[in-house]
Parts: structure tokens; sequence; C-alpha cells
């Protein structure tokens, strides 16, 4: 018996490093500057400069 697939989230629940795993699950050339584009789009209002900082605060935390 087949099962329905999970819901799919909306993006904008997504966290930038969530936007970032994600978009390199689908191109090979999706850059952490794509994901905190896309986080912006998805935010408006919200400060680039924080968003990378926290982008690259954990990328840090995941390399240990």
């Amino acid at each position: 018996m087949a099962t329905d697939p999970p819901p799919i989230k909306p993006l904008e629940t997504y966290s930038v490093f969530a936007l970032l795993v994600t978009g390199r699950r689908f191109t090979d050339d999706f850059t952490e500057d794509d994901a905190v584009r896309r986080y912006v789009k998805l935010h408006p209002g919200s400060d680039p400069a924080a968003v990378r900082a926290e982008l690259d605060a954990e990328i840090k935390r995941m390399e240990g």
C-alpha cells in the first residue's frame, strides 16, 4: 500500500543554512551568496549582512 509523501515545507520556514543545503541538492553551482539572496528575498527587511553572518556561523559550527 502506497503512502502519501510528506508535505513540502514552505521555503519561508527554512533557515539560510537549510536553503543552502537544499539549493546544493538540486544544483552544483548554488552558492552561499545565492542562499543569502534567496533568504533576503523570502524575508523582506532582513539585513543581508546579518543573514550572511548567521550562515557563516552555522557553516563553521557544522565543520566542527
